[in-house]
């Protein structure tokens, strides 16, 4: 029995976008903090995801990001993390929402290395850089995609994948007019990196301007003017709406300090990217560097400059340089990976072209995949398989005695969902950490705890701070009445005089 053929190319995009998804909840149920197939809370360092789940957790039972608590990021990643709250009543929510953000992510990988794979064994190879990129944001995110970069991931992908599209338009139709929706998706790009981490929005950036050059090159004032238009209202469609709702609940202040105003004295008292080991150095910045040794090797066989490699030198060379000048955390770099396909598309299309391989970068790119996927076991191994269950009893029994009057300072956020403890004060977790890089946040914390509201401080030493910032509250206001062990360390309770 033959298949009429005006099925087959459903079949030909049906087959792989299934793949790719299928791939995406393997990895993700394997690597993934939130997996229910590991224990509810470990105790680890790396505690940005539980920091989002707790956030998403108080937000879905009535509470307000910014006002009732309160963390450094974008509301975006707040609201993701509380509608998989309210999916579920519970963190397996915020799991299965994670699986559909990465296989959309990898199914737009998917897309960019399509436009760039040779036609033989086109869609195999595809599939298999697009995976090989998957991993690669998995090693960077490790131990969780329930963070900002993969949050911004599907919409980065395809303003470059558009941008993409019509750069190869204009090589073979100089002055070709831009789409009203084109300039409408780099906004709403631009929009949901502000409300996540601005510096996420790099490459978005780039690309607007290299489309802008171009237009102004060609004289196309309207044409640019309309882009203009378009890209302020994919900007604003995000936007406003927090705009409004916070406003609306009188925290507007409150939401523009947490988004945008404390990380500007974040990134101003950050770590060198050169005081972190070798291994974390070139995993942040290989991808840059090799975005901008491909591109100008590109240009000089060519000879020819394409927007396209303009696009990727000049945002590799400032992606390069924003790590150099930001906190040395492999996560930031994830956002480079939505160029990993068109590198590796340019790579297999040359070697099928100019070298006459053809299976055998399948073969190659397979052995690159068994490589990443060694790493990745290797660092999920020290992140997740081998961390123990949160498990602290004498701190346990505290929050238990204290009956939820009580705060707890510098002591992982873990403990709060391990022992259902809802914080009292809004600047709940890691508070010498986050006043270490802001003397506008350290008052704000004094101002909160000189409130006295929480009967019970459970004060558990910051390794860089010979004081805690309340120090002086402490003294004046609160008692110490007992020391525990926590994590290894004297932890003492406070309670208020």
């Amino acid at each position: 029995m033959t298949v009429s053929t005006r099925f087959r190319p459903s079949y030909a995009y049906v087959v792989p976008i299934a793949l790719n998804s299928v791939f995406a909840a393997v990895l993700i149920t394997l690597t993934d903090i939130l997996s229910p197939i590991y224990p509810c809370v470990l105790e680890t360092w790396y505690s940005d995801q539980y920091i989002f789940e707790l956030t998403g957790k108080m937000w879905a039972e009535g509470g307000i990001p910014y006002v009732n608590f309160w963390d450094q990021k974008g509301p975006l990643i707040f609201l993701f993390n509380m509608l998989g709250w309210k999916l579920t009543g519970s963190s397996l929510g915020i799991f299965l929402l994670t699986i559909v953000w990465a296989a959309v992510t990898v199914n737009m990988l998917y897309l960019l290395a399509r436009e760039f794979t040779p036609q033989r064994h086109g869609t195999a190879t595809a599939v298999m850089i697009a995976w090989i990129s998957a991993v690669w944001i998995g090693i960077l995110c490790a131990p969780s995609w329930d963070l900002i970069e993969p949050l911004c991931l599907p919409f980065l992908a395809v303003s470059l994948l558009i941008a993409v599209r019509w750069f190869k338009q204009c090589d073979n139709n100089h002055g070709s007019v831009v789409p009203w929706w084109h300039p409408f998706v780099y906004g709403l790009s631009f929009s949901v990196c502000l409300l996540s981490r601005l510096t996420n929005a790099l490459s978005v950036c780039v690309g607007v301007l290299v489309i802008a050059i171009m237009l102004l090159r060609w004289n196309q004032w309207t044409a640019l003017l309309k882009c203009v238009l378009s890209f302020i209202v994919g900007v604003a469609l995000p936007l406003i709406p927090f705009c409004v709702y916070f406003a609306a609940h009188h925290a507007f202040y409150d939401f523009v300090y947490g988004t945008v105003l404390f990380n500007i004295s974040y990134a101003g008292n950050s770590e060198s990217l050169l005081s972190s080991q070798i291994n974390t150095i070139v995993l942040i910045l290989c991808l840059p560097c090799a975005m901008v040794l491909v591109s100008l090797a590109h240009m000089l066989l060519e000879r020819h400059c394409s927007p396209l490699d303009w696009t990727i030198a000049i945002s590799g060379i400032l992606f390069i340089a924003l790590f150099f000048n930001i906190s040395p955390y492999q996560h930031y770099a994830a956002v480079v990976a939505i160029f990993l396909p068109i590198l590796l598309g340019g790579a297999c299309r040359y070697a099928e072209q100019h070298i006459h391989m053809h299976w055998q970068t399948l073969v190659a790119l397979g052995l690159v995949m068994a490589l990443l996927c060694g790493y990745q076991a290797k660092v999920d191994n020290k992140l997740i398989w081998s961390e123990p269950t949160y498990d602290e009893p004498e701190l346990e029994q505290v929050i238990q005695e204290a009956h939820g009057n009580i705060v707890l300072y510098n002591v992982l956020v873990g403990a709060y969902l391990q022992y259902d403890l809802k914080p009292m004060y809004r600047f709940a977790w890691l508070q010498d950490w986050e006043a270490s890089f802001s003397s506008s946040y350290t008052k704000l914390l004094c101002e909160e705890f000189a409130t006295a509201r929480a009967k019970y401080i459970v004060v558990q030493p910051y390794y860089t701070m010979p004081k805690p910032a309340i120090d002086r509250i402490l003294h004046n206001r609160y008692k110490p009445i007992r020391t525990i062990t926590v994590e290894g360390m004297d932890t003492i309770v406070y309670e208020r005089r």
